[in-house]
């Protein structure tokens, strides 16, 4: 037994081993994490960051895995599903809504339609997780899911539960200061409004999305942020990368932002497309394009 498994040997419940990470991705591609974790409570989880933090002990949270390139070697230390109810769930406060960090934007809509409230119907078709999209401030033509907010309970670097005021978390277009957090819930502010006026807004915002995502195929994106004043697609396109391919992976014909897995590509082929389209971009346009997809 290994150091590591001594210092975690209280969680083996929890634990697996040497897990593969493919079934939790989006693109499909992924290999293997050390041990993965899917804790029970919010006092296990606390426990389980404690103990990664003082053994120094790698500690990453997985979503829905939609924004997410794992490498295909050994994902070292400890990776976290949130799929326990007790960070999935929706609580209606009156006039706000707090919401576990590992629910789905989809679910989440579903919750919000039904209580009459507006706001997130226009996210549909984005696949992430509430934590997720808090992380990556996602937005969509109305705004970032920032002006939402009100307060988002998270473990602290020490692993101590802290509520933190929206007026405490620094949000832009480049993401906000999150990230040495662990997100527990969110809580949300929204309008109150007509079913049929949300519905309507949901079927409109739903067949502008699918316009652009791929259809029928596993896929990686949204693969760069948008320089400011720019579209990442816009200069992909510019730059002669429409369909561009390496082994199995390919820039999406609908959004270039986004690139379509063939079956036999392994993550290897989709990282050299995003090197090479940088370096293109680089070349021709002097930009430097910046990550949004996380890579492991």
């Amino acid at each position: 037994m290994g150091f590591e498994m001594k210092c975690l040997i209280e969680f083996e419940p929890i634990l697996k081993k040497s897990s593969s990470l493919s079934p939790y991705t989006f693109s499909g591609l992924a290999g293997v994490c050390e041990y993965l974790a899917e804790p029970r409570s919010k006092e296990e989880l606390a426990a389980l960051y404690k103990a990664c933090q003082t053994n120094k002990i790698p500690f990453k949270i997985l979503g829905n895995g939609c924004n997410l390139l794992v490498r295909s070697a050994m994902v070292s230390g400890v990776v976290v599903k949130l799929t326990n109810p007790v960070f999935c769930g929706f609580e209606n406060l009156g006039n706000t809504v707090r919401m576990g960090a590992g629910a789905s934007i989809f679910a989440a809509i579903s919750f919000c339609s039904q209580n009459n409230m507006a706001g997130f119907e226009t996210l549909i078709g984005i696949p992430g997780t509430i934590g997720g999209a808090l992380l990556s401030n996602t937005s969509d033509k109305s705004g970032p899911i920032s002006r939402f907010v009100r307060k988002i309970e998270v473990l602290d670097s020490l692993g101590n539960l802290q509520i933190r005021d929206k007026e405490e978390i620094s949000f832009s277009d480049k993401g906000n200061d999150l990230r040495d957090l662990v997100i527990l819930s969110v809580e949300f502010a929204f309008e109150h409004d007509k079913t049929e006026s949300i519905v309507k807004r949901l079927r409109k915002a739903w067949i502008s999305r699918k316009i652009q995502l791929p259809l029928g195929v596993p896929y990686a994106g949204k693969i760069f942020k948008n320089p400011r004043g720019l579209t990442a697609a816009s200069l992909m396109e510019q730059g002669g990368f429409q369909k561009a391919r390496v082994g199995g992976a390919e820039v999406c014909d609908r959004d270039s932002n986004y690139i379509v897995i063939h079956p036999h590509a392994v993550v290897e082929d989709v990282l050299r497309l995003i090197e090479q389209i940088k370096q293109g971009i680089r070349e021709r346009f002097n930009v430097d394009l910046e990550l949004e997809i996380a890579i492991w």
